[in-house]
């Protein structure tokens, strides 16, 4: 049974505010005022402390704390003093400027979670500390936060959840004394909220309670997905108005008979949850809707696999191919649930595949003298032999370009390998040179990147053939092409025009698409007289039956 605990580690994090006094003195100056005047109701930051806990082995691994010189710092109010314990000599003392902490946090995290390929989540008392507090106090300084600051646990949020409480309590010393725990002194008010907060998650672990679908942000610090994990007393009206969260129509968001998937590659290694749905805006995709495929060492694969529940979802979202995340292009395709439950199990290392045989086929591209070349933006159009024109005065090697089909179309990414090291440094030479129209861009890679992409995408990964395999149909009839995929292996072209019976198709008009392996891949090509027969194709016989097994068909451009 794979686990469904979502993180290795959740890091308590909490802030302290400023408050400024009631009757600021008129003699002080604008500098010793600076906490007083356009100061928001929840204040500004002055400690910020934060506390690792280890979700698996139920013990805290790291604890630190910081003080926070505020803004153009002259001195603290009375009341500030005495409400977090900081005095005006302790911040001259140890206080430092928000970003240098923010920085320390920042490397914190890269160093311990990051680089050892470690899951963790931010877990706060209330939204405001990510939602308001930091994002002003960070926007103020010309800070932007990294995305881990995305995505959280807001304690109340799980505590209700984990003891199904609808009541109201106030302080987080209430929801202490609510689980029978004693109050620990601490320095700080700081210090003594995010020690409150690792009790608490503690004591909800023990009980079996488990972090999952935590809240997500996007990059105005708006909350995306709270309507769903929000624990409501009126349980009737949440179920009634639920299927229409977000919605466009009044068609349901969970269709119970079926569900979607869809590929995302190309991702930035550094993507996560609040990326994929940012990405994917208007789209109702939750957290444990996404899942990041992770290679045979553990290393992010740069790709994603993410369920849908709704039909008109999932066209939206095949049309955000080529959309953006940063300066990364990224391309969407329809996938499976296999494909689906694969990556979802390459995040556990007892799960993931054993490194896969290489390939006697590929086993001459990947020597030590070999150079590799990783082009992108290539058009669909372009052929093997449009890639050897454009590196003519180049060596490449037998068998050199390796471009998968997707989906029935090439992909825009290619790996190209040269017989010396030498010869593709040259080729870096014609970065961002054009092909047709485009631009390509070129990047030095190596035989680990490249063995990577081809277990992935030349194994296993239904059809990939090159483009030159592939029918030369004219560019005037790609429009009236259609694209029949899942049948039988043993179809052959009558087979199809007796399924297509209805249309005025001879056996020329049918393409049988080869696999890497030169045997039929079970999809097929089929030219229609013009568009608005293609049309009615896929109207009249899409997901439709040929003996035991359905075909879908669509469109190919």
């Amino acid at each position: 049974m794979v686990d469904l605990q979502s993180y290795d580690f959740l890091i308590a994090f909490s802030v302290s505010t400023a408050v400024p006094d009631e009757k600021p003195d008129k003699q002080l100056s604008s500098t010793n005022a600076i906490l007083m005047e356009d100061t928001p109701t929840y204040g500004r930051v002055i400690e910020i402390c934060w506390s690792v806990y280890d979700i698996k082995k139920q013990i805290v691994c790291d604890e630190v704390e910081c003080l926070v010189k505020p803004y153009k710092f002259h001195s603290l109010s009375p009341a500030t003093v005495k409400k977090t314990g900081i005095t005006n000599e302790d911040m001259i003392s140890h206080g430092t400027v928000l970003s240098e902490v923010l920085r320390r946090f920042n490397e914190n995290i890269y160093m311990n979670y990051v680089m050892n390929n470690a899951t963790f989540c931010l877990v706060t008392f209330g939204d405001d500390v990510l939602t308001k507090i930091l994002p002003h106090d960070a926007k103020e300084i010309g800070i932007k936060l990294p995305n881990h600051f995305l995505t959280y646990f807001d304690i109340i949020t799980e505590f209700r959840k984990c003891y199904k409480f609808y009541g109201t309590l106030g302080s987080i010393n209430e929801y202490l004394a609510f689980l029978k725990l004693g109050e620990k002194p601490a320095k700080t008010s700081g210090s003594l909220e995010c020690k409150s907060i690792l009790r608490i998650i503690h004591r909800m672990a023990k009980d079996g309670h488990r972090f999952q679908q935590a809240k997500v942000l996007n990059p105005q610090h708006q909350l995306i997905n709270e309507t769903a994990q929000e624990v409501s007393r009126d349980y009737r009206l949440n179920k009634k108005w639920s299927t229409f969260i977000r919605s466009r129509s009044p068609e349901s968001f969970r269709n119970p008979s079926k569900t979607w998937y869809i590929r995302l590659r190309g991702l930035p290694y550094t993507a996560r949850e609040p990326e994929i749905i940012e990405f994917l805006r208007g789209i109702r995709v939750y957290k444990e809707d996404i899942v990041f495929y992770y290679d045979y060492e553990g290393k992010f694969t740069g790709e994603a696999y993410v369920q849908l529940h709704n039909e008109a979802d999932y066209k939206e979202a095949l049309s955000y191919t080529l959309s953006d995340i940063g300066n990364r292009f990224v391309e969407v395709f329809e996938t499976n649930e296999n494909e689906y439950n694969k990556a979802r199990l390459s995040q556990y290392p007892e799960k993931r595949e054993i490194r896969p045989e290489v390939s006697q086929n590929w086993a001459h591209l990947l020597q030590d003298h070999t150079g590799i070349i990783k082009m992108r933006g290539l058009p669909y159009s372009c052929t093997e032999g449009d890639i050897r024109e454009f590196f003519r005065n180049l060596n490449i090697m037998e068998g050199g370009i390796k471009r998968p089909i997707i989906g029935g179309k090439a992909s825009g990414e290619c790996f190209v390998v040269f017989e010396t090291k030498e010869e593709a440094y040259a080729a870096l030479n014609l970065n961002m040179e054009k092909i047709g129209n485009r631009f390509i861009e070129l990047f030095l890679s190596n035989n680990r990147e490249l063995e990577n992409f081809l277990i992935h995408n030349f194994t296993d990964s239904g059809p990939t053939y090159s483009k030159e395999h592939l029918p030369n149909i004219p560019l005037d009839k790609r429009k009236s092409t259609v694209i029949m995929m899942g049948l039988p292996f043993n179809t052959n072209k009558n087979d199809i025009l007796n399924f297509l019976g209805g249309f005025n198709l001879k056996e020329h008009d049918i393409h049988l698409l080869p696999g890497h392996s030169g045997k039929f891949s079970g999809n097929a090509l089929v030219t229609f007289e013009d568009e608005l027969e293609a049309q009615r194709a896929i109207k009249t016989k899409n997901l439709t039956y040929i003996n035991n097994r359905y075909i879908e068909l669509s469109e190919y451009r």
